[in-house]
């Protein structure tokens, strides 16, 4: 599996692409602050722009993941407590929503902030993850982690159904045990037997393929590191 970065011009946005062998999956952290309608429309803006480039340039299907703390308040996804008059401080994230056939993974009124001072009987629903068709689909898990953090927002836990093929490992050459001697005598019987006509180039690509074949066959192979990273 490999990510890249996607740039955004916001500090409070951060986005990547995971690269999967059949598809690509655009996923973005967001925080948006509370009470600034230009903070929420820009934030909305740059993700409609970053979504469209990636897509535009895959060349093939780009599901879309976008999470975090969005500050604004929908009975879509906060359930009938919310009044009704926060109605229409969210119609921009809903307006992504609809554009991008998006859908809410956390169960409608699932409370995943929770304040109120001394008193923390304060809690709603902030914190969204929002995703396209094909993963909301795949979803088996998505909720509020049982787990406390000592953050007033729930760590939201999301589990897809997403096979995919496990790349294999490459076994590592260990050179400085490789014997040179029997490694220069297999190249010269390679090379005895190898026909001498052609070009430059495929002089050079018998040759580099002779020496290619005598290190990797004779060679020992190194122990995998029990400390490497995936």
């Amino acid at each position: 599996m490999e990510a890249e970065q996607v740039w955004i011009e916001s500090p409070d946005l951060t986005a990547a692409v995971i690269r999967l062998p059949e598809r690509r999956i655009f996923i973005a952290s967001v925080y948006i602050e509370g009470g600034d309608a230009s903070a929420l429309d820009d934030a909305c803006d740059h993700l409609r722009k970053a979504i469209t480039k990636v897509r535009r340039g895959a060349g093939t299907v780009v599901d879309i993941i976008i999470i975090g703390d969005f500050n604004r308040h929908d009975q879509l996804w906060g359930g009938d407590e919310v009044s009704s008059t926060r109605q229409g401080e969210a119609d921009p994230i809903i307006d992504l929503i609809n554009e991008f056939g998006l859908s809410s993974l956390l169960k409608r009124g699932t409370k995943t902030w929770h304040g109120g001072g001394y008193s923390g009987d304060c809690e709603s629903t902030i914190d969204l993850a929002l995703a396209s068709e094909n993963l909301t689909d795949s979803m088996i898990k998505c909720a509020v982690h049982r787990t406390e953090h000592g953050s007033d927002h729930g760590t939201i836990e999301t589990v897809f159904d997403a096979p995919w093929t496990a790349p294999t490992q490459t076994d590592k050459l260990l050179l400085k045990n490789a014997p040179w001697r029997e490694i220069n005598a297999r190249i010269a019987r390679t090379l005895a037997a190898t026909p001498v006509e052609g070009s430059v180039q495929q002089k050079t690509d018998r040759l580099m393929c002779a020496v290619s074949e005598a290190v990797r066959a004779l060679t020992p192979k190194a122990k995998p590191s029990p400390h490497a990273k995936r």
